[in-house]
């Protein structure tokens, strides 16, 4: 999504409800700051009141105290629930300023004429603290009221329409500089909102591609560490299957089909893998490589191997009648301990070593066209619910004679289940 330029005054609504929350989020600190500051401030500045007049800084002083008092109720406010209702809070503080104020530049000889600065200076800071254009003209109205009124019923006599005059001009322009004010921020604003938003979307684009790489545990550690990741595994179970037949198959035809319909079968097998709890490691070319027990620990994870050959092979035969090739599937099992880890610092990938592996590969090697082989081991794992074929004695690479059985089926009339 690209930030369009210019930015719009209001967003579609999804959108822009979503700014408000963001723009409340920015507002609370604000809010804080202005507490504190506006409790410091008020009460500092009553030295002020004594060189202002000093019969009168009695009075003034607990008008302060009690301003402040409130500024930093309010701040404790922020931190609960009551909190959230931000325009609350934000009346209460702007009807606490502009009245304290008000109220104490009543009770001073020449108090509106020296503090209406303030006043401005106030009014023209409310932006900072209101998250809608209507709430910020609103506390700008009560602002403009609230001196008039002290001025109108609680001035001294000093009181001219000089003075009136004064005030309020000075005022409206700090309403109308608010509003300018507001309406710049609210652009800039605006504009963060869609940049943050931006690179979220790009963050999350980035986690996803990562997590469709690498295991999601994986993903995360490396994402938040830069140590190498290696852990070794003493129970786990490996799967590698092949299409036989896929070399001459491939021959023959153009480059496009043969990606498609290999992304076909082996999304099967994704989904087939993920559903039983196992980790895809890898594709090499028409080979598929997946474990149970890594990155995490899996109970029953050669049952969970032995379900998914069950039904990758299904897969393999629906497909073979659906799209009419000639393509058998053939898998090898074993059981045994893996060192597991992320290599490279480019093209990350996750891989596994280990004896284990190398004898799961030379059992899908060794094995027969549709059916799937397995160890002794991984046999000893399985309960009784699996029917397997004793197939002898099979002479692997720098391993020697091993026991293998075939991989029928599992039999409905045993009632033990596989986990």
């Amino acid at each position: 999504m690209e930030i369009p330029t210019p930015i719009p005054k209001r967003f579609d609504p999804p959108a822009e409800a979503e700014y408000r929350a963001y723009r409340t989020a920015q507002v609370v600190p604000f809010e804080r700051l202005a507490s504190i500051a506006g409790a410091i401030s008020i009460t500092a500045t009553f030295a002020w009141d004594v060189q202002m007049d000093p019969t009168a800084y009695p009075e003034t002083l607990w008008i302060r105290l009690l301003m402040a008092a409130i500024l930093l109720v309010l701040l404790a406010v922020t931190y609960t629930p009551l909190g959230e209702h931000h325009w609350v809070t934000q009346l209460l503080a702007t009807g606490t300023i502009f009245i304290g104020f008000s109220w104490v530049l009543s009770e001073l000889d020449n108090g509106f004429v020296v503090g209406v600065a303030g006043l401005t200076v106030s009014m023209t800071l409310l932006p900072l603290v209101t998250t809608q254009f209507t709430a910020m003209l609103a506390f700008g109205t009560f602002a403009l009221v609230i001196p008039n009124f002290f001025l109108a019923f609680h001035g001294p006599a000093y009181v001219t329409r000089t003075t009136f005059v004064n005030l309020n001009v000075w005022l409206a322009l700090a309403v109308i500089l608010a509003a300018a004010f507001w309406a710049v921020l609210d652009m800039v604003n605006r504009r963060l909102f869609l940049a943050e938003r931006e690179l979220a979307a790009e963050q999350r684009r980035s986690d996803l591609l990562l997590k469709n790489i690498l295991p999601e545990e994986i993903a995360d550690r490396l994402k938040h560490s830069h140590e190498s990741v290696s852990e070794r595994f003493d129970s786990v179970t490996i799967l590698f299957a092949d299409l036989v037949g896929f070399t001459a198959f491939a021959r023959d035809r153009e480059p496009d089909t043969v990606v498609q319909l290999l992304n076909a079968l082996f999304s099967r097998f994704d989904e087939i893998v993920a559903r039983r709890g196992l980790e895809k490691i890898k594709t090499i070319g028409d080979g598929y490589m997946a474990a149970g027990g890594v990155p995490a620990p899996l109970p029953g994870h050669a049952a969970a191997a032995a379900d998914a050959a069950l039904e990758m092979m299904e897969a393999t035969a629906s497909f073979r009648r659906e799209r009419g090739v000639d393509l058998e599937l053939r898998i090898g099992i074993h059981s045994g301990s893996v060192v597991a880890g992320v290599i490279g610092t480019h093209k990350f990938a996750y891989d596994l070593w280990g004896d284990a592996v190398n004898v799961a590969s030379r059992l899908e090697s060794s094995g027969v066209a549709g059916r799937t082989q397995l160890s002794e081991d991984t046999a000893a794992l399985l309960p009784g619910a699996y029917v397997l074929e004793p197939r002898g004695t099979v002479s692997l690479k720098n391993r020697g004679s091993l026991a293998t059985f075939f991989l029928v089926g599992r039999d409905p009339a045993r009632t033990e289940l596989s986990v």
